[in-house]
Parts: C-alpha cells; sequence; structure tokens
C-alpha cells in the first residue's frame, strides 16, 4: 500500500456507502410511494409484453407504445433520484426537478397517446402534427439530460451524436456514413414514431426487471404480437 493513497478494494468490491448516498437523494414519503407506484407499474408492463397478456382485456401495444409507457413511469424519477450536478442538493427534490418530473410526464404521455395516430398515418414520412414534433424535441432534451445523470458526459457525449445524425447526414465528408439528410421536424417525427430510437434505448436502460419486449407486426392493418 503506497503510503497517503487509500485503498478500497478490487475492481468489483462494493462502494463505501457515502458513495452512494452522494449520487441519489433521499426521497420523502410521497415520492417514495409514487415511485414504489411506479416500480409495480413497470414490472406489469414487462411481465405483459413478455407473456403477451394483453391487459387481460385483448389490447395489444405497439412497440413504440410499450416504449413509451415505460419511458412514462421510469424516466421522471431520474430526475428526482439523481441530483443534477456535484452542487445540487440532496436532501430533498428541488422545484426546478419537480418541473421535469412534470414535463417527463406531460411529454410522455402525450406522445403515447399518439403513438398509434403516427404509426397508422405514416408520420415519419411527413404531416407529423407541430404539436408532435414539439414534444418529440422537448422528449429528445429530456432523454439526453437523463442519460447524462444516470451515465454520466461520457455516454451522453457518445450517444448525442447519432440523434444529431439525420441533421447533417447528407454532408460530403462523411464519405461511405453519407445517408439521407432530414429536418429537424422529420427528425423529430422519425425518432416519435420508430422503435429503434434514443427513446426506445433509454427506456430499456431505466427499467430494472429483465424483459424482452414482444415483436409486434402490422401487416394491412392487422396487429399481431409474437414473443422475442
Amino acid at each position: 500500500m503506497i503510503a497517503g493513497r487509500k485503498e478500497i478494494g478490487g475492481p468489483h468490491a462494493a462502494a463505501p456507502a457515502e458513495m452512494e448516498a452522494l449520487r441519489m437523494r433521499r426521497l420523502g414519503r410521497a415520492w417514495r410511494a409514487l415511485l414504489m407506484a411506479a416500480a409495480a407499474a413497470t414490472i406489469f408492463l414487462c411481465v405483459n409484453q413478455q407473456f403477451v397478456l394483453r391487459f387481460f382485456v385483448g389490447f395489444t401495444p405497439l412497440n413504440t407504445e410499450y416504449y413509451y409507457a415505460l419511458v412514462l413511469v421510469t424516466l421522471p424519477f431520474v430526475f428526482v433520484i439523481f441530483p443534477g450536478g456535484p452542487r445540487a442538493r440532496v436532501d430533498g427534490v428541488p422545484w426546478y426537478d419537480a418541473v421535469l418530473f412534470v414535463v417527463t410526464v406531460a411529454a410522455a404521455a402525450y406522445l403515447l397517446a399518439h403513438i398509434r395516430s403516427a404509426a397508422e398515418l405514416g408520420w415519419e414520412f411527413g404531416g407529423a402534427p407541430a404539436n408532435v414534433v414539439a414534444a418529440g424535441f422537448v422528449m429528445w432534451a429530456l432523454l439526453m439530460e437523463g442519460l447524462r445523470r444516470t451515465g454520466g458526459w461520457g455516454l451522453m457525449l457518445s450517444v448525442l451524436p447519432f440523434t444529431l445524425y439525420p441533421l447533417f447526414a447528407g454532408a460530403d465528408w462523411l464519405g461511405p456514413l453519407r445517408g439521407t439528410q432530414s429536418s429537424a421536424a422529420q427528425a423529430s417525427a422519425v425518432s416519435t414514431v420508430i422503435a429503434n430510437s434514443s427513446v426506445s434505448y433509454q427506456a430499456t436502460r431505466s427499467r430494472r426487471a429483465a424483459c424482452v419486449p414482444g415483436k409486434i407486426t402490422n401487416t394491412n392493418g392487422s396487429i399481431t404480437s409474437t414473443s422475442a
């Protein structure tokens, strides 16, 4: 052991308790109750999707509906549990994080309510309402901030260029990586509708239950579900 250096064990050793206390806030009774309800909802959503229970009423959600439902019950608590920076308070939820919680719930709920219409009407190809496009921009910003808080700047900056790629995909300097360039509004609409967006990535990363979503196939207006 080198003098002046404190060893805390191997790379797989548990971190000291005080380090965890600095990363997460101590929530009050109301926030804890909401968190437990959200955890129960997350488990139910995963079990329902994995075993194709169809919510016991014959309703089969689209993949994007499933992911937005997960975002709705998980992402808002990122801003409640994880402080925005090293100087942020950990003994309670500040007003700005409570506002982010409400905005996240509102944006996720709004997109969830419109995602089936988006899939049916092909909004990823054009015609998406301005409100949906704006909600997509809001969700993108919230997802990036959620990634920063949970994974650090490294993870956020690793994902960010891929979310912005459609805006400059046609640039000559990309060479063999060139693609079809899109406007900001079209990129927002595509990311809102397609499950392979940062929405599905963050939803999958946020959930704690091990669950593989069913595969949804939409053919001639019919929707079928098979286990992955």
